[in-house]
C-alpha cells in the first residue's frame, strides 16, 4: 500500500476535509507509513484556506490499534538493539500528535471500534471526539510489563489524574460511555447517529478561522 492508500483523503465543497485511517488488515496502527502521511496531511491542512475542519475516522474493526507491532519487532534487529528505530518512531508520533494540537482548524476524531494505546492517544490529541457506542478505549502496556508513557500525557489533558491512572495501572478496555463520563470524549453515539460529528463538524466550520485559533492556543500551550 502507498501512503494515499493508508490514509484517505476526501474534502466537501464546505471546507471539511475528512481523513480515514485506511490500513484495516493491521488494524490501523501508526505504523512509520501511517505516521508520515498524517503528519504530512495535517501539515498541509493547516495551511490550506480551503480547509475548515477536519474530521479523523477510520475504517475497520479498529479506530487505531496502537504502533505496528510487526514493525516494531523488525526494529529490534538492529545493532543498537532497536533504540533508534523506536527513538524514530516515538519522534515521529509525538509530531503527529503535536501536528493536531498546534493545527490552527479544528480536529474532530469520529471514533468507532477500538482505540488502544498509541490510539488512545490519537483521540485524546484531538480537540473534540465522537465515538460510536460500541467503541472502546484502553492503556493495555501494563499487560506486557510496559507503561503508555506517551499516551498519559494525552490522557491527562483530558481527563482529572485519576482516571487516566486507572487506565494505565489496570490496562482495562472502558467503553465509550465511560470515556464520555471522565471527559475522553465529547459524545457517544450509537451507530447510526453518528451524523452528530457531521453536525459538530459544520458548526466549527462556520466560526471565523481566526476565533478558532484564539480558542484552541489557549486551551493548548505549547
Amino acid at each position: 500500500m502507498t501512503s494515499s492508500d493508508f490514509l484517505l483523503r476526501e474534502l466537501s465543497e464546505e471546507g471539511v476535509l475528512r481523513l480515514t485511517l485506511n490500513d484495516v488488515q493491521r488494524r490501523n496502527a501508526l505504523s512509520e507509513a501511517m505516521l508520515g502521511a498524517l503528519g504530512t496531511a495535517f501539515e498541509e491542512a493547516g495551511k490550506d484556506p480551503a480547509v475548515s475542519v477536519i474530521i479523523l475516522a477510520a475504517n475497520g474493526p479498529a479506530f487505531c490499534a496502537s504502533h505496528g507491532l510487526k514493525e516494531m519487532t523488525t526494529g529490534r534487529a538492529g545493532d543498537d538493539g532497536s533504540k533508534a528505530y523506536f527513538a524514530k518512531i516515538m519522534v515521529m508520533c509525538s509530531g503527529v500528535m503535536q501536528g493536531i494540537v498546534n493545527c490552527p482548524k479544528p480536529v474532530i476524531a469520529e471514533v468507532t471500534g477500538i482505540a488502544t494505546a498509541a490510539g488512545c492517544q490519537l483521540v485524546a490529541s484531538c480537540d473534540l471526539a465522537i465515538a460510536a457506542q460500541s467503541a472502546q478505549f484502553s492503556t493495555p502496556g501494563v499487560h506486557i510489563g510496559l507503561f503508555c508513557s506517551n499516551p498519559m500525557v494525552a490522557l491527562s489533558r483530558n481527563a482529572a489524574n485519576k482516571y487516566p491512572m486507572e487506565m494505565l495501572l489496570t490496562g482495562d478496555m472502558i467503553s465509550a460511555a465511560r470515556a464520555c463520563e471522565i471527559g475522553l470524549v465529547n459524545r457517544a453515539l450509537a451507530e447510526d447517529t453518528l451524523q452528530e460529528a457531521r453536525g459538530k463538524r459544520q458548526e466549527a466550520r462556520g466560526k471565523r478561522q481566526e476565533a478558532r485559533l484564539h480558542v484552541k492556543l489557549p486551551l493548548n500551550p505549547a
